[in-house]
């Protein structure tokens, strides 16, 4: 057959084309029947013609079915408009395993450049900027004038000049048993989402700024970000961690409250240990308040406080501890009276504990001394003196040169 084309009626007609010297009669034929057939003149399944002249006589005798193979082209796909994020690639097109297909992709516009390849079936593209990428492609079984067809795509870039961040805080240290806040306060009034791991020792995982009480060192992590559309986009969400030491608490013995009775000088504290610091607070009546083991002379109940510092850590609270001494004169009774009658009860004179050496002088009710010592052991028993009001005075080595003084009867 000769040169087709697609009448106004949706009919094939052949038209008027130079005699090639075998179709003589050629121009005779006025049309193929086929009125009913929809769709273009390239798209139509194989079929038999009927071909006639205009009296509806057949033309050509012995063939009196002509059949019109198929001119079906591949249909160019481009893929779907789609969004992406800046400095990333998406794959354009659609698979192609035929062999028999030509490709032909462009942008203009010089963004012909961001395409990995401009005639295979599924080229890269790394736009820039928001892209319209054109396809063509070539069917090579088909006649030339149904085998091309076009499409083309639309490729858009996210905006993230407003994307969330990701703050998970500073690295820290920190005493375990101790706790601290991680993140920072939220920027967004609610817009970004959080997501911290791992979920041991955090308060909660959904907030800006959890709380974090850890009790092994260990790295935290956050991920941020917010909904477009209801999706989670990866350029509008970003991460970050924190690194969270957690350090032992110094170990260290503690010292122990006394009881006293006013006057009376004791040594409190502990035995001190290499690689550690003491101080007492207050240093009212300490013989040395940066000792681990100190004396002091209390007239009243008093409280100190001993920090001990471990030089080797560095955790605030793993580094230092203070620990509450407390010197109480409850339930003190001094003794008053001597009767050295062999009972077990008030038979020596007793007059409290000391650390150091006590000198005690008594003297009678006319100012005589009457017995004196350098090295009293709370062991005398009033001698041979008679009955009556004896009055003493103690001093101890070390005490600030303080005297204790006070009064007691001898009765036998």
């Amino acid at each position: 057959m000769g040169g087709h084309k697609l009448g106004p009626d949706g009919k094939i007609y052949i038209g008027n084309a130079a005699d090639d010297g075998f179709w003589q009669a050629r121009d005779s034929i006025s049309v193929i029947h086929n009125p009913d057939l929809p769709g273009a003149a390239c798209n139509f399944e194989r079929f038999a013609l009927g071909v006639g002249d205009y009296r509806g006589t057949s033309f050509f005798p012995n063939i009196p079915n002509y059949r019109l193979g198929p001119l079906v082209a591949q249909v160019a796909e481009a893929g779907r408009d789609t969004t992406i994020c800046p400095g990333s690639s998406v794959l354009l097109g659609v698979a192609d395993s035929s062999g028999s297909l030509v490709f032909h992709w462009w942008a203009g516009n010089g963004m012909d450049q961001t395409l990995s390849a401009m005639d295979v079936a599924q080229p890269m593209a790394s736009p820039w900027v928001a892209t319209t990428y054109y396809l063509s492609v070539e069917d090579t079984t088909v006649h030339a004038a149904c085998a091309l067809t076009l499409d083309s795509v639309s490729i858009g870039l996210y905006d993230t000049t407003d994307a969330p961040t990701a703050f998970a805080g500073r690295d820290s240290l920190i005493c375990r048993g101790d706790s601290l806040r991680l993140g920072r306060p939220d920027p967004s009034a609610g817009a970004w989402l959080y997501a911290w791991s791992p979920a041991t020792g955090l308060h909660a995982t959904q907030v800006a700024d959890p709380l974090a009480s850890p009790t092994q060192s260990a790295w935290f992590r956050v991920e941020t970000w917010d909904l477009v559309a209801g999706e989670r986009i990866a350029c509008r969400s970003a991460v970050d961690s924190v690194w969270v030491q957690v350090e032992e608490p110094l170990v260290h013995p503690s010292p122990e409250s006394l009881d006293f009775c006013p006057g009376e000088v004791l040594q409190i504290g502990v035995a001190p240990q290499p690689g550690f610091t003491y101080v007492w607070r207050p240093q009212m009546g300490l013989q040395d308040p940066n000792r681990a083991l100190t004396r002091v002379a209390p007239l009243e109940t008093m409280v100190y406080e001993l920090e001990i510092t471990d030089l080797s850590r560095h955790a605030l609270n793993c580094r230092s501890r203070r620990d509450r001494v407390r010197l109480a004169t409850d339930g003190c009774t001094l003794q008053n009276v001597l009767t050295p009658n062999g009972d077990g009860i008030n038979d020596v004179l007793f007059l409290g504990r000391f650390d150091g050496v006590v000198s005690l002088a008594i003297f009678d009710r006319w100012g005589e001394r009457v017995f004196q010592t350098g090295n009293y052991a709370n062991d005398w028993s009033g001698g041979h003196l008679p009955d009556g009001v004896y009055y003493y005075v103690l001093k101890v080595a070390g005490a600030g040169g303080r005297d204790l003084v006070g009064n007691f009867a001898l009765l036998r």
